[in-house]
């Protein structure tokens, strides 16, 4: 009773050589498959949170709350890409919790935390600088991690050639210039 169309589990039964070929064939062709997919030994992943541990030693947690934890956070809150910011003052020391937007990629999230390292923190140190230096037996304050306002150049030589402007003489206006000023965001 074979009708035009034979069932697939009577034909892998009939046809046993055929079957257990077929089945080594794909057993071997999914081994080589996976073994040739390409994956990456650390996949790429984007940290949208940071933390800004700031320590306040010998202070209670109602002098880190109002000296430190609120100054950050009010600076942090500023920021238009953040979602979310947390904190807990503790003895001596603040942890604010900040979180971007999900919309921020890996290519823009370098800006984001770039501007929240800037913000308001040079005044806070000075700030902070100053009150402690009123604590009874302070006599020095050092100020770790500050980073110096830094401008590089980038000079075409065919755009000067062009213009007839030797490298000596933008050396010189630069120099002769010196002036600091803050170029603001881009």
């Amino acid at each position: 009773n074979r009708g035009p169309r034979m069932s697939f589990a009577r034909l892998t039964i009939e046809k046993k050589t055929v079957s257990l070929v077929l089945t080594i064939v794909f057993f071997l062709g999914g081994i080589k498959a996976f073994l040739d997919m390409p994956r990456l030994e650390d996949p790429e992943f984007t940290i949208k949170e940071a933390l800004v541990v700031t320590n306040y030693p010998g202070a209670t947690p109602a002098e880190v709350a109002d000296e430190v934890t609120d100054v950050i956070e009010g600076a942090a809150q500023q920021l238009k890409q953040l979602d979310k910011v947390t904190s807990i003052s503790n003895r001596g020391q603040s942890i604010v919790t900040v979180e971007v937007q999900d919309k921020y990629d890996k290519d823009t999230l370098p800006q984001v935390w770039d501007e929240l390292r800037r913000k308001d923190l040079q005044d806070y140190v000075t700030f902070l600088r100053k009150q402690l230096l009123l604590v009874e037996n302070v006599a020095k304050i050092t100020v770790w991690g500050e980073q110096q306002e830094t401008v590089f150049v980038e000079i075409s030589r065919a755009r000067m050639s062009q213009l007839g402007v030797s490298l000596d003489s933008v050396y010189n206006t630069l120099s002769n210039r010196n002036l600091v000023v803050e170029s603001g965001n881009v």
